[in-house]
């Protein structure tokens, strides 16, 4: 009998932690540096795409305050308030309910769905593939593979630029989406589990089994509904070439996949009727996340790609007589090939959320890889077979490997987009929301660079994006996808301190954005690269002076401190609250369109 400690599912929960932990690893070194430099003096926990987990944690904060439903915080536009998601409400329920810092439930909640990710993936690998040493090297793929990114070291060069999605398309790889946040981690683990659930249902022709898959897929709906559509896809298009090659249509296949379709429905339905309803949504649903052209794609999975393919030539082809050892299932090599190519053709689908869609197309492609890589080293002595595989893993490792690195050295620049705020900052943002009202506007200014000659630039805004989940209060714009108009409302900000403008100007801009509270936080006139127009301090006197008509500012002492001032806006009355910046704040300075009110950059 087989002792426990050796058993193949517990090494493989060892390997998950220890997966798990590597991902951990670049936040440990950018916490290390936290207290190294002054303008590091507060660390958020988050690296690379720090703006997506403040949204993630905003939700958690509402959620650890009492709320089922959530608002968008990051613009004060009118919504329906009635957005909902589980898994950051579950989060934040039990940070509140344990008392537990919020971030710290947020690593820790990556890491648990994280290793339960790779304990389900274990079982599919059990049902799919027959061979033990395949089902291994299956998992090592699926866990460090990537494709050709890593060609454009060094690692400061990895950004959209480069091109290869293994660098910047965080859904594309599994180890990133694993390394990014709780969100992907659990999206992950609820597909893995669907299709689970759904090979099971066909396999035993289980309508238990198909019910499963249908409450899977009804969680998944609710965090992350654009993978509900991607396996609907995936699970239908097998089907069909499944009753092609038998030349059989079979009916009770197609009554389980519509039995697990209509459970999975109504969190569906739900999330594309608030975002055809709810007036924020209806334009953030609309803000492209589009797919790069098909080489980048097959660029960031280099070398998997031609191994996925011989792996799924090598098994279609052979005959059932005559298996070439090991191998899948036919059922399942041919199903991992559909699942490889629907997934891929939906993520070109004619949506703005193209990007999102490519979830989970890594899994298919690497397990097909491991396949194909083993049908390559068989014919070589064991010895050489294992060299080869582990030196073959090391070279598909690479760009994960130069992500990685890439953002720990960010931690060492001086670009506040790693994730690091002035201690003060974090301060001021803790006293806002320990002293204002829930539905308080505050609104970070941006950090600018007056040129004579050259106008206004805008150098950050971390701060504004942070605000919704340290303070949880409301901004005016904080989030290139969250707020509507973001670039528009971004530039009408940043000319709060341009020369040609007029106090009245000002004044006017303050109105129409309805904001309560302004957070300067641009003090530290030493660093030249972010030094503002010299005129700066006067024009914050002038808005501050009691002579000054409404509305106007009240520096709040208690709030403010050496990196960063708080003020109070005073108004000659109180209106309803509305997000667009008056005409008076916009400038000859910049010339735009509605079309810059999206980003490229990143995805959520």
């Amino acid at each position: 009998m087989q002792r426990w400690w050796k058993s193949d599912r517990f090494l493989v929960l060892l390997f998950a932690v220890s997966v798990m932990a590597l991902t951990l690893a670049p936040y440990l070194y950018a916490a290390r540096l936290a207290g190294s430099y002054p303008s590091r003096g507060w660390y958020s926990w988050f690296l690379g795409n720090t703006v997506d987990p403040q949204v993630y944690l905003s939700w958690m904060r509402q959620a650890a305050e009492g709320h089922l439903f959530v608002r968008n915080l990051f613009t004060n536009r009118p919504q329906s308030g009635l957005e909902v998601n589980l898994l950051f409400w579950l989060l934040g329920s039990l940070a509140h309910l344990l008392r537990l810092n919020l971030i710290f439930v947020y690593h820790a909640s990556r890491i648990g769905s994280g290793i339960a990710f790779f304990v389900s993936l274990w079982r599919l690998l059990e049902m799919w593939l027959p061979d033990r040493r395949l089902r291994w090297l299956s998992l090592f793929f699926v866990a460090f593979s990537a494709g050709l990114g890593w060609l454009a070291l060094p690692p400061a060069r990895l950004h959209v630029a480069a091109g290869s999605v293994d660098t910047w398309v965080t859904e594309a790889i599994t180890l990133q989406s694993l390394y990014f946040s709780p969100l992907y981690c659990a999206s992950l683990l609820l597909i893995t589990l669907t299709l689970g659930q759904l090979w099971t249902a066909e396999r035993d022709c289980s309508t238990r089994a198909a019910v499963l898959a249908g409450l899977c897929a009804l969680a998944l709906g609710n965090i992350h509904s654009y993978d509900v559509l991607t396996l609907a896809c995936v699970w239908c298009a097998y089907l069909l070439v499944k009753a092609a090659r038998d030349r059989q249509w079979n009916g009770d296949s197609w009554r389980r996949a519509l039995l697990a379709g209509a459970i999975a429905s109504p969190t569906v339905v739900y999330m594309y009727l608030f975002s055809r309803l709810d007036p924020v949504m209806l334009v953030r649903a609309h803000v492209p996340t589009l797919m790069p052209a098909l080489g980048k794609v097959l660029l960031g999975y280099g070398l998997l790609i031609p191994l996925a393919a011989f792996g799924a030539w090598r098994t279609l082809a052979s005959s059932k007589t005559e298996p070439v050892a090991p191998t899948p299932d036919r059922d399942a090599a041919l199903f991992l090939s559909v699942w490889a190519l629907t997934n891929l053709l939906i993520a070109y689908a004619p949506f703005a959320f193209q990007r999102k869609l490519i979830m989970g197309e890594h899994l298919p492609v690497a397990i097909l890889a491991a396949i194909g890589a083993a049908a390559l080293l068989r014919p070589v002595p064991a010895r050489i077979r294992l060299a080869g595989a582990g030196a073959l893993l090391v070279l598909l490792s690479l760009s994960n490997i130069a992500v990685l690195m890439r953002d720990s050295v960010s931690a060492l620049g001086t670009n506040r987009n790693t994730g690091y705020l002035y201690a003060g900052e974090a301060r001021s943002l803790d006293w806002l929301q320990a002293h204002t009202q829930e539905d308080a506007v505050i609104q970070p200014l941006p950090w600018v660079r007056y040129r004579a000659g050259r106008g206004i630039e805008v150098l950050d805004a971390t701060l504004a994006g942070m605000t919704p989940a340290l303070a949880g209060r409301a901004v005016n714009v904080g989030h290139w996808g969250e707020t509507p108009y973001y670039l528009y409302m971004l530039r009408s900000w940043s000319l709060f301190f341009d020369p040609g403008l007029s106090d009245a100007g000002r004044r006017q801009m303050l109105l129409g954005a309805k904001v309560d509270y302004l957070l300067f936080s641009q003090k530290h006139k030493s660093d030249a690269s972010r030094s503002l127009a010299a005129s700066e301090p006067a024009i914050m006197q002038r808005l501050c002076s009691p002579e000054a008509p409404l509305p106007r500012l009240q520096l709040i002492p208690q709030a403010s401190n050496p990196d960063a001032d708080v003020y109070r806006i005073l108004l000659p009355h109180q209106t309803g609250r509305t997000s667009t910046v008056a005409p008076a704040a916009t400038s000859a300075a910049f010339s735009f369109s509605a079309s810059d009110a999206i980003t490229p950059e990143t995805t959520n």
